[in-house]
Formats: C-alpha cells, sequence, structure tokens
C-alpha cells in the first residue's frame, strides 16, 4: 500500500489501494503457489454457455440468472452445483425461496435421472416412501423382536435409483452447502461470512455462490427503510464487490445471483434482461446475463426452455440455446441446441438493432 500519515485508516472492507509492483507481487505469489486454479475458469457443464461464456464462470464474475416463474431457474442453479462439485469446486447455494430439505431432494432427483432416464426419482415417489417408510418403522416397533431400522436407508431403498442416487451426491458431499436464506437477516453481511468460513476455515480456493433470489436479498440500514430499487442496486453491487475482493485477496470466488422478472415482462410472458426486477443497474452491473423463457415442447413432448445470453463481458453475446427439460427430474440436458438468427428472440429487445448484429 502506497505510504499513508499516522493514523491514517479507511473504513472498514474498503479495499487498499496498491501501486503496480505490490499488484505484480500478488501474481508473483500465485505463480510460486502454483495456483493454477486462479487461473482458469469454473465449469458449469453446460456446454455452449461453457463455450462462450470463455470456459464457464471466472474468478471476481457476477452472473445473473432470471426468466419467467416456474422456467427452470433453481433447477439449473442446483444443476451447475452439483456438476462443479465434481470438479473440486465449493458451491454455497443460499436460497430464499425453499429449505434445504426441498433443495437436497431436488438433487436426489437429477443425480437420479442422470442415473437412469427411464426409472427415476421424482418429488411424489419421494413422499410416498416417506410416508411407507414411517409406516414401517411403527410396524417394526411394535414387533421388539426386530432391530431399529434406518429410516433414510429405508427410503431410498424403496424409491427406483434411490441408493444410487445418494451415493453419487456422497462422492461431493463436502463440497456443495445448502443455506435457507432469511428475507429480513441473511444480508451481505451474512453472504460474506460464508464465504469467508469457505475460504479462510476451510480453505477452499474456488468457491462459486449462488443467491436464489437475488431481490430477496435485504439490505439492514439504520438510517431507515430502503425504497425496493436502491435495496437491490445495493445488493447487486456488494455481491459484485464481494467477488472481487475475495478474489484480489487469494482465493477463486464467483457469484451467481438469481433475478426475478418484473410484473411487464411476467404480462408479455417473455423476459429479457431489461425485464429483470431492478433498476438499470440489473442491465450495467452483472458480467455474464442468461434468461430463460419457455419454448414450447419438441416433437417427443419434453418441454424446451431457451437461454439467452443476453450480457457477456467474456466474448459474444445475444446468443441462444435451446434446452429439453424434464421437470419431474428438474434436469436441463445440458447440451443445447444454438438458434439461428433467423428464429432468435433479441431483436424484439429495445435497442438490439445495434447490439444483436
Amino acid at each position: 500500500m502506497p505510504k499513508t500519515p499516522p493514523g491514517f485508516h479507511l473504513p472498514p472492507f474498503v479495499m487498499v489501494p496498491e501501486d503496480l509492483e505490490e499488484v505484480a507481487l500478488h501474481v508473483e505469489e500465485n505463480l510460486a503457489a502454483g495456483r493454477e486454479e486462479m487461473f482458469w475458469p469454473i465449469s458449469t457443464g453446460f456446454e455452449p454457455i461453457d463455450r462462450y461464456a470463455g470456459g464457464g464462470l471466472h474468478a471476481g464474475d457476477l452472473t445473473i440468472v432470471g426468466g419467467v416463474q416456474n422456467v427452470g431457474k433453481t433447477a439449473l442453479v442446483l444443476q451447475w452445483a452439483n456438476h462443479l462439485a465434481v470438479n473440486d469446486a465449493l458451491a454455497i447455494v443460499v436460497c430464499y425461496e425453499h429449505n434445504t430439505i426441498t433443495l437436497w431432494e431436488r438433487l436426489l432427483c437429477q443425480n437420479s435421472y442422470i442415473a437412469n432416464r427411464e426409472e427415476h426419482i421424482t418429488m411424489d415417489l419421494l413422499r410416498q416412501a416417506y410416508i411407507e417408510a414411517i409406516r414401517e418403522r411403527d410396524r417394526i416397533q411394535v414387533n421388539a423382536s426386530h432391530d431399529k431400522m434406518h429410516m433414510l436407508d429405508e427410503v431410498l431403498s424403496r424409491i427406483p435409483r434411490g441408493t444410487r442416487a445418494w451415493s453419487t451426491l456422497t462422492d461431493r458431499i463436502r463440497n456443495i452447502w445448502l443455506v435457507m436464506g432469511d428475507g429480513v437477516n441473511t444480508d451481505l453481511v451474512s453472504l460474506r461470512r460464508y464465504v469467508e468460513l469457505a475460504v479462510q476455515h476451510y480453505n477452499k480456493p474456488r468457491v462459486v455462490l449462488f443467491i436464489d433470489y437475488v431481490q430477496r436479498v435485504p439490505v439492514i440500514d439504520a438510517s431507515g427503510a430502503l425504497e425496493t430499487e436502491e435495496r437491490i442496486e445495493r445488493v447487486l453491487a456488494g455481491l459484485k464487490g464481494l467477488a472481487m475482493r475475495t478474489t484480489a485477496q487469494g482465493a477463486v470466488l464467483s457469484v451467481v445471483a438469481v433475478g426475478a422478472a418484473d410484473d411487464d415482462g411476467l404480462r408479455k410472458g417473455r423476459v429479457h434482461l431489461e425485464n429483470l426486477w431492478g433498476n438499470p443497474i440489473m442491465q450495467y452491473e452483472p458480467d455474464v446475463a442468461l434468461i430463460a423463457n419457455r419454448d414450447g415442447v419438441d416433437t417427443d413432448g419434453v418441454p424446451l426452455v431457451r437461454w439467452s445470453l443476453e450480457k457477456n463481458r467474456r466474448g459474444q453475446s445475444n446468443i441462444e440455446f435451446r434446452h429439453r427439460y424434464h421437470g419431474a427430474a428438474y434436469s436441463f440436458e445440458p447440451n443445447g441446441v444454438i438458434i439461428g438468427h433467423n428464429e432468435s428472440w433479441q431483436s424484439e429487445r429495445d435497442g438490439c438493432e445495434n447490439r444483436c448484429e
């Protein structure tokens, strides 16, 4: 840090200025430590998205995932988390919409579907297995000659590929953290502390923080209540700052935040980046924006979702991919098909005639 007068202090959490020599020394430290993970992106497992986004999720970046309601945004987050956890990165999923048990159940459905698409876990089958296991436990308790049963094992044995799906998840059991977000208390300070816990106490050098969804993150301000747009602006700026600051301090952090659509976009039935709830900073702050819309069904009756790369500081933007979505398994087929310019929905965006060339 440049030399400062005695007694001079910057506010808490504000990064100190560094001269060029100090920055070069940080690069030298990373190279000397053999930390190549600082220099390559974290794959999402979705081939076309990774290809156009420069390999996947990058250190210091903020990615926005938006779209119409019930299109599979949470499923995408869990699928990305599931994939990157295999590659020795830590996924911290903070969800303000569902509790951790629901997220665990959806991950179980995803993994059983990957193992066998013809016979896999669904939420209906899982809940039926819960009830059957409880009834079996009660029956056993009546007969004292039986040993006490293991409830989860009993549940998994009653559903297709249940034991195998859980076994697959246990291979990455320490690389996925699930958090139930509280719209009153789980604020930016809490999110920062989750990252600090991972990096400083569990020595996780590569972390992706998933926020589902960003408009629910509270801002605790002693000066008084904030307008909705001001609150969202602070959250986005805070998440971007957290990603950049953590990366500058020697760890890889990428933030993926789910964004809800505003009323106008929902009424139209087709959402773009400009329709996400919040002021214009929603368009300017993210490094990458991926927007989902329903796109009918294929010849087999499988729903299609059109994912649009509408902002991309890593490369080409305004590109659309069509993915099959198996809702009962909360699973997208990761190898999407690129949609040609003649079928693109990008031209309907305001001012896109200049951006979509």
